[in-house]
């Protein structure tokens, strides 16, 4: 009976896949409008004389493109999905983050997700002011680095330029504007030769002129001046003005953690006269907490209208760091619950992290327990347990990991599956390179499950960038995953990039052969299956999936950049069952964009885009229109347009029109409030049979609040 059922579940595998598929098509409709959360964390170390600030995901993404091309108050960058599991809709949603405010890096006000990861995804980061910046591919394929100048530790005591710059003066400036532009220099001159009188004077003017943006700045500049002279009061007094003013202002950050050092000063009785310095808590928590509604409803032409979701999601991100003797203590959770509306539907709750780290202050030994991640151990996703690591030197470091892997972060701890890994790491003397070799071995309810031998290995260059992984399992003796991606700066303006992937969807495992029939453990397989006949039922259950994708991004001239890319991804069932081969699929693409920058106003974004895909079943034509349009200080819009023009090998043939807004408003400093609304209209003409008209609707709406 058992072999039997083993039998039929490779024969109507196909049967299932596409039932799969077609249910993930029928749902995606309202779905696709809305943007996903995908962010994970955000990190930063600083690394020849430059602060790296590391974008994690939750999903495989590569770094396409961005814009502006290397100065502003932010910047929009486009990504590309890897992978070949097609997701449901609502399966990534409460998973990652929509936004980060990384409290630890002033530099950094604010990092958001956007777009949808099967089509358009993005991410914008805001800076505390208008910057020099460099993004790149980062140190594996779940990361984007980017690179800024390093500042002065202390705010106030950098001597050399410790006053803002003048805002970039816009193309087509009026004479006004480029004389204030010309006044903040002359006070940074007089500044530096002690000229203080003048440089209050000369501020005040810019003040008094009334012009935005030099006033906002003007007004940071004046309290920075003051306080560097001691004179508290008159800095505090500027302080509260622009916070007053500017609750959402590009500086409001660093403006209220020296306002926080002057009332702090007071409270001590420091000297008046001497320097601002930077007082550290020896613990810190900081995180954020949202809330969204979030609805999908749709209606199929001759069908009463149906609701596919309508929840409250409901997420947590809580960070804590500090010192207790000569250990450093930090920890993180991020998780979130979805309680649903609809009687029929789960409330899931899920855990990503939940995890305690600890290390000495010399960073020779350092040690995380609970649910985490970790790249180049052979760990592929999330896992309970422990990892540890021991640095040899400043070049070599072993590491040891143990624990059970998950399936999903909704799930609990995954008692029948357990690992042991060790891994070595090389790091290059300039600490450019990195290579990591790792041997792991898991296994499932006392059988081997997976024994694997890996590498990593990651390239950091001032013009080129490039991360690897080979992983080998030597149980079923196959590939389990080949893995190249880079970036090469041609020259000034010019970005090309190309990612090779080969790789086991699922990953190789003997459980997947009780997994695919549904099964707990090897107790009945195994009166029926010899280890062959098991390890071929494991092979079978997982496709080969190889892709290759190539990008290019061409800088016009400041304001414009012209953006292409394409790739090729193929699917493969080598199983030989009969019946399977329609699983198989060849499928490409082709994408060409033009993205505009500061066009009508200081931050603003517009993009158009012609995408061409032949898919196995059809090919599709699609339009992409964005604008992202900052109103105020507190309020941007970002509307979106989408046109598909899809054309099936039977015949017939789909059209949508997908129109949506995602507004965010800045109410406090800290709490914002967003309104994503989508919506799509659909028409299918059938080759044969009746036309159809079907409608859908997006709505996420809720709060973010960061402490």
């Amino acid at each position: 009976a058992v072999r039997m059922k083993a039998v039929a579940s490779l024969r109507f595998r196909s049967v299932d896949c596409w039932s799969y598929l077609l249910l993930f098509a029928l749902a995606q409709g309202a779905q696709a409008i809305g943007s996903e959360r995908f962010l994970e964390s955000v990190s930063g170390v600083t690394r020849d004389g430059r602060v790296v600030v590391s974008v994690q995901f939750i999903q495989r993404l590569q770094y396409l493109s961005h814009s502006p091309s290397d100065y502003g108050e932010s910047v929009e960058i486009r990504l590309h999905r890897l992978g070949s599991a097609p997701q449901l809709p609502g399966a990534i949603a409460g998973e990652g983050l929509k936004e980060l405010s990384p409290a630890q890096l002033p530099q950094i006000r604010l990092v958001r997700a956007s777009g949808n990861l099967d089509s358009d995804p993005g991410v914008s980061v805001r800076f505390d002011r208008a910057r020099r910046f460099e993004v790149r591919a980062g140190s594996n394929d779940r990361t984007l680095d980017i690179v800024l100048e390093a500042e002065p530790a202390v705010e106030l005591e950098a001597a050399a330029e410790p006053l803002p710059d003048a805002p970039a003066v816009p193309a087509g400036a009026s004479a006004q504007e480029q004389q204030l532009a010309e006044l903040f220099r002359q006070a940074r001159l007089a500044f530096n030769a002690g000229q203080y009188q003048r440089v209050n004077a000369i501020y005040d003017k810019i003040i008094a002129a009334g012009v935005e943006p030099y006033v906002r700045e003007a007004r940071v500049a004046l309290g920075v001046a003051r306080a560097e002279r001691g004179q508290d009061a008159q800095a505090r007094a500027q302080f509260e003005r622009y916070l007053q003013d500017y609750p959402d202002g590009p500086e409001a950050r660093r403006v209220q953690r020296l306002l926080d050092e002057l009332l702090a000063r007071a409270a001590a009785h420091d000297p008046a006269g001497a320097p601002l310095a930077q007082r550290r808590q020896p613990w810190q928590v900081f995180g954020s907490f949202d809330q969204f509604y979030l609805l999908d409803h749709g209606k199929l032409d001759g069908r009463d209208s149906e609701t596919f979701r309508s929840s409250l999601l409901n997420s947590a991100n809580l960070n804590w760091q500090g010192q207790t003797g000569n250990l450093n203590v930090s920890g993180r959770f991020a998780g979130s619950y979805d309680y649903s509306f609809l009687s029929e539907r789960d409330s899931p709750m899920r855990v990503s992290y939940l995890y305690l780290d600890l290390a000495d202050v010399d960073g020779d030994h350092q040690g995380r327990i609970g649910r985490q991640r970790l790249p180049g151990s052979g760990v592929l996703g999330y896992f309970d347990g422990l990892h540890y690591q021991f640095r040899l030197d400043q070049r070599r470091a072993l590491r040891y990991v143990v624990g059970s892997p998950m399936r999903a972060t909704g799930e609990g701890v995954d008692s029948d599956r357990l690992f042991n890994g060790l891994a070595m790491d090389f790091n290059g003397a300039d600490n450019r390179w990195l290579l990591s070799l790792y041997g792991i071995y898991q296994s499932f309810d006392g059988e081997t499950d997976r024994r694997a031998l890996g590498a990593e290995g990651r390239y950091l260059g001032e013009r080129i960038t490039a991360y690897s992984l080979l992983d080998y399992d030597t149980s079923f003796d196959e590939l389990n995953i080949f893995y190249l991606s880079g970036s090469w700066r041609v020259r000034d303006g010019t970005v090309a990039g190309l990612t090779l992937d080969h790789r086991r969807s699922p990953g190789l495992a003997l459980s997947n052969a009780v997994r695919g029939l549904g099964l707990d453990d090897f107790s009945d397989l195994e009166r029926e299956f010899s280890r062959e006949e098991l390890e071929r039922l494991a092979k079978d259950r997982s496709l080969v999936f190889r892709s290759a994708y190539a990008s290019l991004t061409q800088q016009l001239d400041a304001r414009w950049q012209v953006l292409l890319d394409g790739g090729v991804y193929s699917l493969r069932d080598d199983s030989g069952i009969p019946g399977n081969e329609g699983l198989d699929s060849d499928d490409w693409y082709l994408y060409g964009q033009l993205v505009g920058n500061g066009l009508f106003r200081s931050g603003d974004l517009f993009s158009a885009g012609l995408r061409y895909t032949q898919a196995e079943h059809m090919d599709i034509t699609s339009v992409l229109l964005r604008g992202r349009v900052p109103v105020n200080d507190r309020l941007q819009l970002t509307p979106r347009l989408r046109l598909d023009f899809r054309d099936r090998d039977d015949g017939g043939s789909q059209r949508r029109l997908l129109p949506s807004l995602f507004t965010s408003y800045r109410l406090t400093r800290r709490t914002a409030l967003e309104l994503d609304l989508g919506v799509e209209f659909s028409r299918i003409e059938a080759e044969q049979g009746e036309d159809r008209d079907d409608r859908f609707l997006y709505l996420s709406a809720g709060y973010r609040h960061d402490f």
